[in-house]
């Protein structure tokens, strides 16, 4: 599902339309929003001099606090960053050691990663053995194997009452101040340890 959305206030500005319309597009596919829902917050925003607009405020708030989720649940969730990060090493080392071509990172991701899974190289082989449903990743202050940091994303969405347009913190101070305890929780690097992994190889 994807609409043409120019602009949004956001946090993290890689780009407020791009944002919106990931966010649209994977609200079933987390779970967090029924078909009807994802119909309703399509309708809700409105261009106003370039600007993406909400005229409801509960419609508003839906859409921060569902924005938030998804952040929380998917986008900046540590173990699908990670698990990311993992893959990026092990397309890394396989392309090096010519496992892989480049033509392949164009393939389909089914047939990338049945590449990377019979690849011939313990570099490769010690990556990919870490990418299991079983991997879990668990704050280490004491013994770190790693650190993430992960691009945090939320929506302050602009409110317009027909004669003016105020952020939604502005007019609800309860969001502001879960927002900002939100992006507070998100800030800086954690240090990170894989747990319930399975050995790696040599």
């Amino acid at each position: 599902m994807k609409s043409s959305l120019p602009s949004l206030s956001s946090h993290h500005r890689r780009s407020a339309q791009t944002d919106l319309d990931y966010f649209l597009r994977d609200l079933q596919f987390l779970k967090l929003a029924s078909d009807k829902e994802i119909r309703t917050a399509i309708r809700c925003p409105q261009v106003i001099d370039g600007r993406i607009v909400v005229d409801d405020p509960d419609a508003a708030r839906w859409l921060a606090y569902t924005y938030i989720e998804a952040d929380r649940t998917s986008w900046s969730n540590v173990r699908e960053v990670r698990l990311y990060q993992l893959t990026a090493e092990a397309i890394k080392a396989a392309n090096r050691h010519g496992l892989i071509a480049d033509a392949d990172l164009w393939s389909s991701d089914g047939a990338l990663w049945r590449k990377l899974k019979t690849a011939d190289h313990p570099e490769v082989r010690r990556w990919v053995d870490r990418i299991t449903p079983g991997t879990r990743f668990a704050r280490s202050d004491e013994d770190p194997q790693f650190r993430v940091s992960t691009k945090i994303r939320s929506i302050n969405p602009p409110v317009t009452d027909g004669s003016s347009v105020t952020p939604l913190s502005v007019l609800d101070p309860v969001f502001a101040r879960y927002r900002r305890d939100y992006l507070t929780s998100k800030q800086g690097e954690w240090p990170m340890a894989v747990v319930n992994a399975p050995p790696t190889t040599a």
